[in-house]
């Protein structure tokens, strides 16, 4: 069995003198997982590291294994980052790694996880952008979150409030007196950190990655 497609790598795990275990997510393929020969090996030249786009190769002779595979890097956009952003794009990459199993199809995964590392380039914001990235990522898992108007009274102005048990907004008029059990509106990081929490939990998830842990 062969598969050729284009991804993203989402982790690097040595095994082996000089190989590793390779996850990479594509759009067309879900997550495909295999191991790299050569991978971590002095002479090699261009050694896969999370974060890379290009081409990847999957071979195997059943689709039950591993297979062996191969990446042929194209582009590294989050290359320059670094300090905070470089531990956004960490977590991103871990928490898509955590979260997405093997061969299983999510397009808007992929989408979404390209648009934040390709941005990190064009917008100074790097924390609004990846908040932006993680409210995405809880809905491709089916936990969607619904911060355009209030629940209540469904209005878009004076948006004050996030629901901790519905994940919805809720404007300061209607929410004001539920302020104390409430999150405060934008989003944080402490607040997405409940979220994340409450799915890794139903999707039996034993922990969250520690670059998302540091972020908090």
């Amino acid at each position: 069995m062969k598969i050729e497609t284009s991804g993203i790598i989402l982790s690097v795990r040595p095994l082996g003198d000089s190989g590793a275990v390779v996850r990479a997510l594509s759009r067309d393929r879900g997550v495909v997982c295999g191991f790299s020969y050569g991978a971590t090996g002095r002479k090699t030249k261009s050694r896969p590291m999370p974060g890379m786009f290009g081409r990847i190769s999957w071979r195997a002779r059943l689709d039950t294994e591993m297979g062996s595979l191969s990446f042929e890097t194209e582009s590294n956009p989050a290359a320059a980052s670094n300090g905070r952003t470089a531990t956004m794009v960490c977590s991103a990459l871990e928490l898509s790694d955590a979260f997405l199993a093997d061969g299983e199809i999510n397009p808007a995964a992929y989408d979404i996880l390209e648009k934040f590392l390709n941005n990190l380039s064009l917008v100074t914001n790097h924390l609004s952008l990846y908040i932006e990235w993680e409210i995405s990522f809880l809905s491709c898992l089916g936990f969607a979150m619904d911060l355009s108007k209030c629940a209540m009274c469904g209005t878009t102005e004076n948006l004050s409030f996030i629901s901790p048990k519905t994940g919805r907004a809720a404007c300061d008029k209607c929410g004001g007196q539920f302020s104390d059990k409430l999150f405060p509106f934008p989003p944080s990081l402490e607040s997405m950190m409940f979220f994340l929490r409450r799915a890794s939990a139903e999707m039996d998830i034993k922990s969250l990655p520690a670059s998302r842990m540091i972020l908090n």
